[in-house]
């Protein structure tokens, strides 16, 4: 049986209650709660990947450390937030920020399928790992590919369109 991956929202125009996100994982059952995301920040050269985790410090360090070894980007590590109701609710939970949309360089890189493409394979490599899957299931890879792609979308029409974006 391949892995089943089920996805809280496909575009910016759907919209979710925070809170309710983890709730509606728990009732699908599922192993793992995955937030994709895209850092902001008022200084335009913060660079880099991190992944926020409340009680799943291994999984966000494997997953920080993969993820910005594969692209050659800043590893900002792993934080805890135990303050975001993401990843309150769920015990196998962690949110990746995949680079600063406010960062032109970063952003460029991002909206590239390539880019997201690394992204998703490290993403995959580690889970594979983390749940001791024998063999790379590709209805894992396709989901992962599918989840970063959105998120980078979703995200980046979050902030407006990358590409009307005043960035320096």
């Amino acid at each position: 049986k391949g892995v089943v991956v089920k996805m809280s929202r496909n575009s910016e125009n759907d919209i979710v209650n925070l809170s309710s996100r983890p709730k509606s994982v728990k009732a699908f059952g599922a192993d793992l709660f995955l937030c994709i995301h895209i850092n902001a920040a008022e200084n335009t050269s913060a660079s880099g990947v991190e992944v926020l985790y409340k009680s799943q410090k291994g999984l966000a360090t494997d997953l920080s450390n993969e993820i910005s070894k594969a692209v050659q980007a800043r590893n900002r590590g792993a934080k805890e937030r135990t303050d975001l109701c993401v990843l309150n609710g769920f015990n196998v939970s962690v949110l990746c920020e995949l680079g600063f949309i406010t960062n032109k360089a970063e952003c460029d890189k991002l909206i590239t399928d390539s880019y997201q493409n690394t992204i998703a394979n490290a993403i995959v490599g580690v889970i594979a790992k983390r749940f001791n899957l024998v063999s790379i299931d590709q209805d894992l890879k396709a989901a992962i590919n599918k989840i970063v792609a959105s998120g980078v979308n979703i995200n980046a029409a979050s902030w407006i369109e990358p590409s009307k974006m005043k960035l320096q």
